[in-house]
């Protein structure tokens, strides 16, 4: 009998306590504020404007030294050039020749190349006298990869 009425006693009181004394244990419902569900960051695009760059245009000069039988090319405005590779095209005797190099600039604003036209072999260089048709083609990339090629006449 006592644990039935300990039972009641603590039914009644709980129906009499917790009604009165609600707010004081918990929010009322207007102020609830469930946590914050946030949506993913999207990854900004980049609009095509900024992927194209006022890229300043790589220029090139070439001028045949006869007196040493040479070509010297002037590479500027490499600003912006991650790479390019030239080939340098010529005629003597009937013979068409080539010279190929690759550069990477780098930091570089500037590059000046002497290229001899002619064969070199254990220390000793035989030039290809009068040569003709002398021709340069650049080919590269931009640092936004953006490709160029250049053509230039030069004797």
């Amino acid at each position: 009998m006592k644990r039935t009425f300990l039972v009641i006693s603590l039914f009644l009181i709980a129906l009499v306590f917790i009604p009165a004394h609600a707010s004081a244990f918990s929010l009322p419902f207007s102020s609830f504020k469930p946590f914050p569900v946030f949506a993913p960051t999207p990854k900004p695009s980049i609009p095509p404007v900024i992927l194209q760059l006022k890229l300043k245009e790589i220029k090139i000069d070439g001028k045949f030294k006869k007196n040493k039988n040479l070509v010297e090319l002037d590479f500027k405005n490499l600003d912006h050039v991650k790479s390019f590779t030239f080939t340098l095209i010529y005629t003597h005797d009937g013979i068409t020749e080539a010279v190929v190099d690759s550069v990477i600039p780098g930091a570089l604003k500037k590059i000046e190349k002497d290229v001899f036209l002619g064969t070199c072999s254990q220390g000793v260089c035989t030039p290809h006298f009068n040569p003709k048709n002398i021709k340069l083609q650049v080919d590269g990339l931009y640092v936004n990869n953006q490709s160029f090629s250049k053509a230039v006449n030069i004797k």
